[in-house]
């Protein structure tokens, strides 16, 4: 129990006010000098002596700072239940006194921390320093308030009242460990992203804190997050890090592809391991370094004997086939596909690449042939896969190295290709949709409105397709009703999107709609909060709304999120400062 050394007894208090019952000035007097002297031997130590004057305060004038002063001795002295009667009282006399249930809930709180964890002293504990904080706004009570509600697995009544408090109350790192878990267990993901971010905000000094966190995040697959806590644990005790595998991997997850090559070059050049060299594969791909990237992945596959497991394995090995079909080694692909349908013979997706690398490799025939035994397995994909294969196949030659250059974000070697497969067939949403993002990307806002518009002549009721074609209408500024309306019909096809939604409120926005826009971009952030884009426009409602505060802490957000014009947004950010 902490020892409360008291500075100011508030005489006006004593003397003229808060008196339960009324006994003159000469009774608060003698109960004044009384609790000095009782004070005095409190704040030494020496409850003994403290007692018997608080005692004779207590019976010349009541007031809260008496019982709170006596209920610490006797708490002190390990009396409980007398400290607790003492407390009990002073609430009769004093209802509305949080530090009287803060006092109170303290000692229940402590209690429980000395390893008497019941329900019933934690359920006291919680109710008192809920009072309490209600009453005064202490914030260390509502923090082991927050604390006790998750102990009592009332989750739902924790994240109430931790969102209730100020954002200084909320950084304490006690309570951002204690509110990780509760989001953990209620499955609000974006609020244990959003925890974990403030966690690393507070720069923590504990590595084991640090690796815990570190390890939920990955968990969530918050890669970045996981790779700032991984390198505060490195700074706090750079001698003990030991984790460098699963570091290079956050790292190359949160495509730091520096760091991949730095921690590589420094820990692993001369004994690599699987994870290692996987690592550096993917960025050498992502780099566009084919050739480089071929030669990792096939390293890794050699060094990995079972540690992966199957389904870890083939995802490695379709990478391996991607980087070889970039760097226009076809048969080197061939040759990997085959090795990889004899250890997983009954992979759909294995066996899809098997039917374009064979295609690639001119095996016409044989492609065809590994198609219809799909059929079985995979009969709408497969039936489509065949029909195309049989009719067009140089489209799917176009198509398949075309895609494999885009998910490597090759834009310049994947457009001629894409563009080359949609004029064989321009109906075609797979090949459409990534060329109308290269052509936005390129500028060319004509091109991507025409195969929006072609498109949705075929499916008129795709959602990804309205939604897209909206999004260019409103960053075009070209028809903002229209834009509006097919962001509607979007919305109703799949309400839930926080994408859709944000669309739809941006449309909202650029009309001047703003109550409506607010509604539709706040229901996008509860769903996408790591979204920059969603980030930045809700930011732009409150802005106009004359929100300032939170259109600046949205428009941070956005920047740290990324995929937003962040020079932009810094102006606006420092105009608002100003």
């Amino acid at each position: 129990m902490l020892r409360r050394l008291v500075v100011v007894f508030v005489i006006s208090v004593l003397a003229v006010s808060g008196m339960a019952e009324e006994k003159g000035s000469s009774a608060a007097e003698l109960s004044l000098s009384e609790y000095f002297i009782g004070a005095y031997y409190s704040s030494a130590g020496n409850c003994g002596k403290a007692i018997p004057h608080l005692e004779k305060a207590r019976q010349l004038h009541k007031n809260p700072s008496i019982y709170l002063e006596l209920a610490d001795c006797y708490a002190y002295q390990g009396t409980m239940e007398k400290a607790m009667s003492i407390l009990d009282e002073g609430i009769r006399f004093f209802p509305d006194d949080g530090r009287l249930y803060i006092s109170k809930g303290d000692i229940y709180y402590d209690l429980y921390k000395a390893g008497m964890p019941s329900d019933d002293i934690v359920r006291q504990a919680y109710d008192n320093l809920l009072k309490g904080w209600k009453l005064s706004a202490d914030p260390e009570a509502g923090a082991k308030a927050v604390e006790m509600a998750a102990v009592l697995k009332k989750p739902e009544e924790a994240a109430k009242l931790y969102e209730s408090f100020p954002l200084s109350v909320r950084l304490r790192p006690r309570l951002l460990v204690v509110m990780l878990n509760v989001y953990e267990i209620t499955g609000q993901n974006n609020r244990l992203r959003k925890t974990i971010k403030m966690f690393i905000n507070a720069r923590i000094k504990s590595v084991d804190y640090l690796e815990h966190v570190a390890n939920q995040a990955i968990t969530h697959g918050f890669y970045k997050e996981a790779l700032r806590l991984m390198q505060q644990e490195i700074q706090l005790d750079p001698a003990s890090f030991k984790q460098w595998d699963k570091y290079m991997f956050a790292a190359l997850a949160a495509s730091d592809c520096k760091t991949v090559s730095r921690v590589f070059r420094q820990k692993y050049a001369a004994h690599p391991t699987s994870l290692s060299l996987y690592s550096m594969a993917n960025c050498l791909g992502h780099q566009h370094r084919y050739k480089e990237a071929a030669a990792f992945f096939s390293r890794s596959l050699s060094a990995d004997q079972s540690g992966w497991g199957k389904t870890v394995r083939l995802e490695i090995m379709r990478d391996y086939l991607k980087v070889l079909v970039a760097a226009g080694n076809n048969k080197a692909a061939l040759n990997v596909v085959k090795k990889g349908l004899k250890s997983f013979p009954d992979s759909v997706p294995l066996k899809t690449d098997s039917v374009y690398i064979n295609l690639l490799n001119n095996r016409q025939k044989v492609a065809i042939r590994i198609a219809e035994s799909m059929l079985k397995e995979e009969k709408a994909p497969a039936v489509r896969l065949l029909k195309i294969l049989k009719k067009k196949p140089a489209f799917l030659k176009y198509y398949y190295r075309g895609i494999v250059y885009y998910a490597l974000e090759d834009y310049d070697r994947a457009f001629p290709l894409l563009k080359s497969a949609n004029r064989i067939d321009p109906e075609n949403r797979d090949v459409a949709i990534p060329l109308a993002f290269i052509y936005d990307r390129n500028g060319k806002q004509n091109h991507v409105i025409s195969i929006y518009k072609t498109l949705l002549k075929v499916y008129p009721k795709d959602a990804l397709l309205l939604n897209n074609y909206s999004y260019s209408l409103l960053m075009y500024r070209r028809n903002l009703k229209e834009g509006l309306r097919l962001a509607k019909t979007a919305v109703q096809l799949v309400p839930d999107s926080p994408m859709y939604r944000d669309t739809l409120g941006y449309a909202y926005l650029l009309l001047g709609q703003l109550d409506d826009a607010e509604e539709n971009l706040k229901f996008a952030y509860e769903k996408n909060p790591e979204n920059g884009e969603i980030c930045q426009h809700l930011g732009e409602v409150y802005f106009r709304k004359g929100n300032f505060a939170k259109a600046k802490e949205l428009w941070l957000e956005a920047i740290e999120n990324g995929g937003v014009d962040e020079a932009s947004l810094r102006k606006k950010i420092s105009f608002l400062d100003h």
